[in-house]
C-alpha cells in the first residue's frame, strides 16, 4: 500500500562520515533514515534479513531494518520500485525509524549518564542473535575486511599505500606482520551471517530502550568477530580521540566497548583475539577511506597519524578482551 500525499520533508538531522552521509526526514509524523554514499560500494545488493530478524516484534528490544521496499516521493505521495543497488545521489531509504543516531548520545555519556552503555549492551545482544543465524546473502559481507588485509600486504593501487611504511613503523614492524597474519586466520572462521560494515552510523537509538540497526549492502556470509571488531574499535578510536579533551567522553566509551563486547556472545579465547585484531586495523581502515572518498594525499598530516591511533586501539582493545 502506497503512503498518500504528505507535506514535503523536513531535515531533522545530517551526519557525515568519509563514506557516506546519513541524512533524518521528519514526512509529517513519520521519520525516515537516508543513507547515501559517496561512491556506491562494489559487490552491494539488497539485503534480505534472516527470517528471526524480520520476524522481530515492533515493540521489542531490537530491531534490524533493511532499506525499504518503496522509495517514496514526499511532494507527489508516489512510489516506485527501488533499485537493487542505492543510487549515490538518492541513497537508500529506511522507513519509519524515527530514532536519534547513537553518536547523539556522546553528550550523555559525557555527563556521566548510562545510556550509551545501554545502547551498546542492547547491540551486543543484538548482534548474538544475528549472528545464530545461518549465512545467507551475496558475497560483499567481508569486502571491508579483505580491504583490511590489503592494507596489511601493502597491496598495489590502494589509497594512503605510501604511508602504510609509516604506519608499520608506529605499530612495529614485528607486530604488524602478527596482526596481518591474524586478520588472515578470520577470514577463513566459521561463517555466520553478519552486517559486514557494522557501523555506529548504522545504530539508532528510540527512547526509552530501544535499538535500531540498519542493515546495508555489505550483510551476507562472513565472521562474527568482524562486526564486533568494527564497533569496538570505532569505539575505542573515539575514546583515544577524547581522552586528552574530554576524559570523561573517553571513560564513557571504553564502557560502552566493553558493554558490546560482554553482550556479543564472543567469549573464545580465539574469537575475542580475533575481535581485538578487527579493532586495531579498523583506524586504519578510516585512514585509506579517508584518501579513497575525499582525496587527502598520503603525506597529509592526519593520514600518516593513523599508525600512532592504530597502534593505542590496539593496545586498548587488548586490554579490553583480556579483562572482560
Amino acid at each position: 500500500m502506497h503512503d498518500v500525499a504528505q507535506p514535503p520533508a523536513e531535515q531533522a538531522f545530517e551526519q557525515g562520515t568519509r563514506r557516506r552521509a546519513v541524512r533524518v526526514e521528519q514526512h509529517g509524523r513519520r521519520f525516515d533514515v537516508v543513507h547515501r554514499w559517496h561512491e556506491t560500494p562494489e559487490g552491494f545488493a539488497r539485503p534480505e534479513l534472516p527470517a528471526a530478524l524480520s520476524a522481530l516484534p515492533e515493540d521489542g528490544p531490537f530491531l534490524f531494518r533493511a532499506p525499504a521496499d518503496d522509495r517514496t516521493d514526499a511532494d507527489a505521495g508516489s512510489s516506485t520500485k527501488a533499485n537493487a543497488t542505492p543510487d549515490p545521489e538518492a541513497g537508500w531509504r529506511y522507513r519509519d525509524v524515527g530514532a536519534l543516531g547513537v553518536f547523539n548520545l556522546l553528550r550523555a555519556a559525557e555527563q556521566g549518564s548510562d545510556v550509551l552503555e545501554r545502547a551498546l549492551a542492547a547491540t551486543g545482544r543484538a548482534l548474538r542473535l544475528a549472528h545464530a543465524q545461518p549465512a545467507q546473502g551475496g558475497p560483499a559481507a567481508h569486502a571491508r575486511l579483505d580491504r583490511m588485509r590489503a592494507v596489511a600486504a601493502g597491496a598495489p593501487g590502494l589509497p594512503a599505500r605510501e604511508a602504510r611504511a609509516g604506519w608499520r613503523a608506529d605499530v612495529g614492524a614485528a607486530r604488524w606482520d602478527a596482526l596481518g597474519a591474524r586478520l588472515d586466520e578470520v577470514a577463513v572462521a566459521r561463517p555466520t551471517w553478519i552486517l559486514g560494515d557494522a557501523a555506529i552510523a548504522g545504530l539508532r537509538w528510540r527512547p526509552p530502550a530501544q535499538l535500531v540497526v540498519l542493515v546495508d549492502g555489505h550483510a551476507g556470509p562472513g565472521v562474527a568477530a568482524v562486526d564486533v571488531g568494527f564497533l569496538l574499535g570505532e569505539l575505542l578510536e573515539l575514546a583515544v580521540g577524547a581522552r586528552e579533551d574530554a576524559p570523561a567522553t573517553a571513560a564513557g566509551l571504553r564502557r560502552a566497548a566493553a558493554a558490546l563486547l560482554d553482550a556479543s556472545g564472543c567469549t573464545g579465547v580465539d574469537e575475542r583475539r580475533h575481535v581485538a585484531t578487527v579493532a586495531a586495523w579498523r583506524p586504519l581502515l578510516h585512514a585509506v577511506d579517508f584518501c579513497a572518498y575525499v582525496g587527502a594525499p598520503d603525506e597529509h598530516d592526519a593520514v600518516a597519524g593513523y599508525g600512532r591511533l592504530a597502534a593505542e586501539v590496539g593496545a586498548e582493545a587488548e586490554a579490553l578482551v583480556d579483562a572482560t
